[in-house]
């Protein structure tokens, strides 16, 4: 049983991505043969009512023609992008990702995309993993707060996902999770996923693998023990 996950996020260190306050590639519309299939990428996943059909995303087949660095910006294995699309958490080097698929990940789609760097392509693809729902967490030993990880954290005590909805919406500030604990409907085995406030997870086995490889472009947090100013997983 896997009870050791890493919080993911996209690396902002201007040391690694090059960047500050942007993201390190663009999906270029000017760049695509087929504009219509960049006006389709869009109104798929980055349209306001994106969410709706995230789940149907594994029915497209959209290649980004066109994906081009922005000035300064360094090429790591996973990589920031706009404009931004649902459930697209990053892309991810072709040949990165075929030595990473022999791990567990949540379902997910893998569309093509042509990163441009000086008029030649470098295979790179855009993850689509549609987020696992509320079903699998434990309301009654999760923990949630109202605030940040800082300080004036409340403390709030939804006994489900509707209760957590309903005081998220009568909220004028953040509503975070600072523990989740999973019950039976979740798949232990996995090694990749993402909950359904975006926050990415990994296993210890998969992050060891990413570190000894040397993959750049995430941040790995624990997602154990106490005290952390970010959200764990725990029993």
């Amino acid at each position: 049983m896997i009870t050791t996950y890493y919080l993911t996020r996209l690396s902002i260190e201007k040391n690694v991505v090059g960047v500050m306050d942007d993201s390190q590639v663009e999906i270029y519309r000017d760049g695509f043969i087929d504009k219509s299939s960049y006006d389709g990428l869009i109104e798929q996943f980055g349209s306001r009512d994106s969410w709706k059909n995230i789940k149907n995303h594994s029915t497209s087949n959209i290649v980004l023609q066109y994906v081009k660095p922005r000035v300064g910006a360094k090429i790591t294995s996973f990589l920031s992008y706009s404009p931004w699309l649902i459930g697209c958490p990053f892309m991810v080097a072709k040949d990165v990702y075929d030595k990473l698929k022999k791990y567990n990940f949540s379902p997910h789609h893998i569309f093509d995309a042509n990163l441009i760097i000086n008029n030649e392509v470098t295979e790179y693809l855009l993850l689509s993993c549609p987020s696992l729902d509320f079903s699998v967490i434990d309301f009654s030993k999760s923990i949630f707060f109202e605030g940040s990880f800082g300080l004036n954290k409340k403390y709030i005590y939804p006994k489900s996902y509707e209760e957590l909805e309903k005081i998220r919406g009568e909220s004028a500030g953040f509503i975070r999770a600072e523990k989740y604990v999973f019950n039976n409907n979740f798949n232990d085995s996995l090694d990749f996923y993402v909950l359904s406030d975006n926050q990415i997870f990994i296993s210890e086995r998969l992050a060891k693998e990413i570190t000894c490889c040397g993959y750049d472009g995430l941040s790995l947090l624990p997602a154990f023990g106490k005290d952390r100013k970010w959200t764990i997983i725990g029993s």
